[in-house]
């Protein structure tokens, strides 16, 4: 027995045509996930639920799940998908409305309960200090999210009842693909060697085209970007691995590719933490079988820690940002001159900022080559950072008096004034696992 999961997004705004392509080339899947949310995108996610309390999840998901549903059913694959973000249920609803429109009698899952913005106060200070820096939480964190990171046996839960499609919120990427696996073989919360063996699995294949060519310095210009295939994981019930792509399809699949993204977003080989495990693939080993197929072994398991990782965010402050281009001569000086001119506005102002970032970027891209002088124009970027929203507007208003009254020949990048976006401090923890209690529920159209 092989069970075979299919990666078709990486981050949310991930190529919607990839799940389609997947199944038009890919046969005897069991499984295609999609992977939405990073640590980011759960502030965003909080901002938009607070204009609509209906909202605070994927939206473009449950379409996307629209075009494949019929299909995925018939087939009898199971889709997956952290597209729950902050509000799985808000999601389930709408992929069951989509489903009813079809008329087909889809089963989704949700799991939940990693959301604890509400209750950040029932933990005490030191479950919410900063996990590399052991700062602690400011007294005054206006926090707008925090996200417990579950790991696969939730998800397997879901899936041991019967689900078409398990919407989870924040988990880990990989738990995606070890809640299927721990789900199809039946492992035990103590099979730590594959509970490792799943969890790099699943690292591999999270981040979708990146482990089969795509932002790959190797081999780049050989590259069928277009067409793409996003990566599968074939596992044994021992964990053993082979990563590979649909046929047909572009990228490739090799011991680089795969050993590239591997290493991604990861701290110590030997110990890569996850809720469910902490895997050691320090002396991993890559080993081409086939076209496009690399097989993985040499991971090993240990117990995980009584923690989870959390994800909070706060309020920190706004940010205001605008760009103009200046062009030859001496486009450089111009934008130099531009950027004092605009610092010495603010401080004349008594506006106030933690931070006053200035770049200069871009060159010849709006002329034809032929002026003299290089570089012919570049861009001049200005942002501060700022605890207050008015001096956020104020400092908005010294972009125009660059038009008539600052350095000649100069243009604005983009139309109107800039105004103040929220700025949100990440603040990674570890909670006690004691403090959650994973919720998965299952419902029918």
């Amino acid at each position: 027995m092989t069970v075979r999961i299919a990666n078709a997004a990486g981050f949310w705004g991930d190529d919607d045509r990839a799940p389609r392509r997947m199944l038009e080339n890919a046969r005897n899947l069991d499984y295609v996930t999609l992977d939405y949310l990073a640590e980011v995108t759960m502030a965003v996610l909080v901002r938009q639920q607070e204009s609509d309390p209906d909202r605070g999840y994927a939206t473009d998901f449950p379409s996307l799940v629209g075009d494949i549903l019929s299909e995925t059913m018939d087939r009898e694959i199971t889709i997956l998908a952290n597209a729950g973000g902050v509000n799985p249920a808000a999601c389930r609803d709408a992929v069951l409305s989509v489903a009813a429109e079809q008329q087909l009698d889809a089963t989704v899952a949700t799991v939940s309960g990693d959301d604890f913005r509400d209750r950040t106060d029932e933990f005490v200070d030191t479950h919410l200090q900063h996990a590399y820096s052991d700062e602690p939480l400011p007294d005054d964190a206006d926090v707008v999210s925090a996200n417990a990171y579950f790991g696969g046996f939730p998800v397997a839960e879901a899936l041991d009842q019967g689900a078409d499609v398990v919407i989870t919120g924040r988990v880990i990427d990989a738990a995606l693909i070890m809640g299927p696996l721990i789900h199809e073989y039946d492992w035990n919360r103590d099979d730590y060697d594959r509970l490792a063996r799943s969890l790099i699995a699943g690292h591999v294949i999270e981040c979708g085209a990146q482990a089969t060519g795509g932002n790959f310095l190797g081999d780049w210009e050989d590259i069928d970007f277009e067409h793409i295939g996003f990566p599968i994981a074939e596992v044994e019930a021992d964990g053993s691995t082979v990563i590979t792509k649909p046929p047909g399809t572009g990228g490739m699949v090799t011991p680089d590719t795969v050993s590239a993204q591997l290493l991604y977003e990861v701290a110590d080989p030997a110990n890569y933490y996850g809720p469910d495990v902490i895997a050691n693939f320090k002396h991993v080993e890559l080993e081409t079988i086939g076209n496009d197929r690399v097989e993985l072994s040499g991971v090993e398991g240990t117990s995980p820690t009584d923690t989870y990782k959390a994800s909070l965010h706060y309020r920190d402050g706004w940010t205001v940002r605008n760009s103009v281009v200046y062009s030859n001569p001496n486009a450089v000086e111009k934008a130099e001159r531009a950027f004092e001119f605009v610092r010495n506005q603010a401080d004349e102002r008594g506006i106030e900022y933690d931070r006053f970032r200035t770049e200069v970027f871009g060159a010849n891209a709006l002329h034809d080559g032929t002026a003299a002088g290089e570089p012919e124009e570049v861009a001049a970027r200005i942002a501060i950072e700022t605890p207050n929203e008015s001096d956020g507007y104020e400092f908005a208003t010294l972009f125009a008096n660059l038009g008539l009254g600052g350095p000649p020949a100069v243009t604005m990048f983009s139309p109107g004034r800039p105004s103040p976006t929220p700025k949100f401090a990440y603040h990674p923890v570890l909670v006690p696992k004691s403090a959650f209690d994973p919720n998965v529920e299952v419902t029918d159209r």
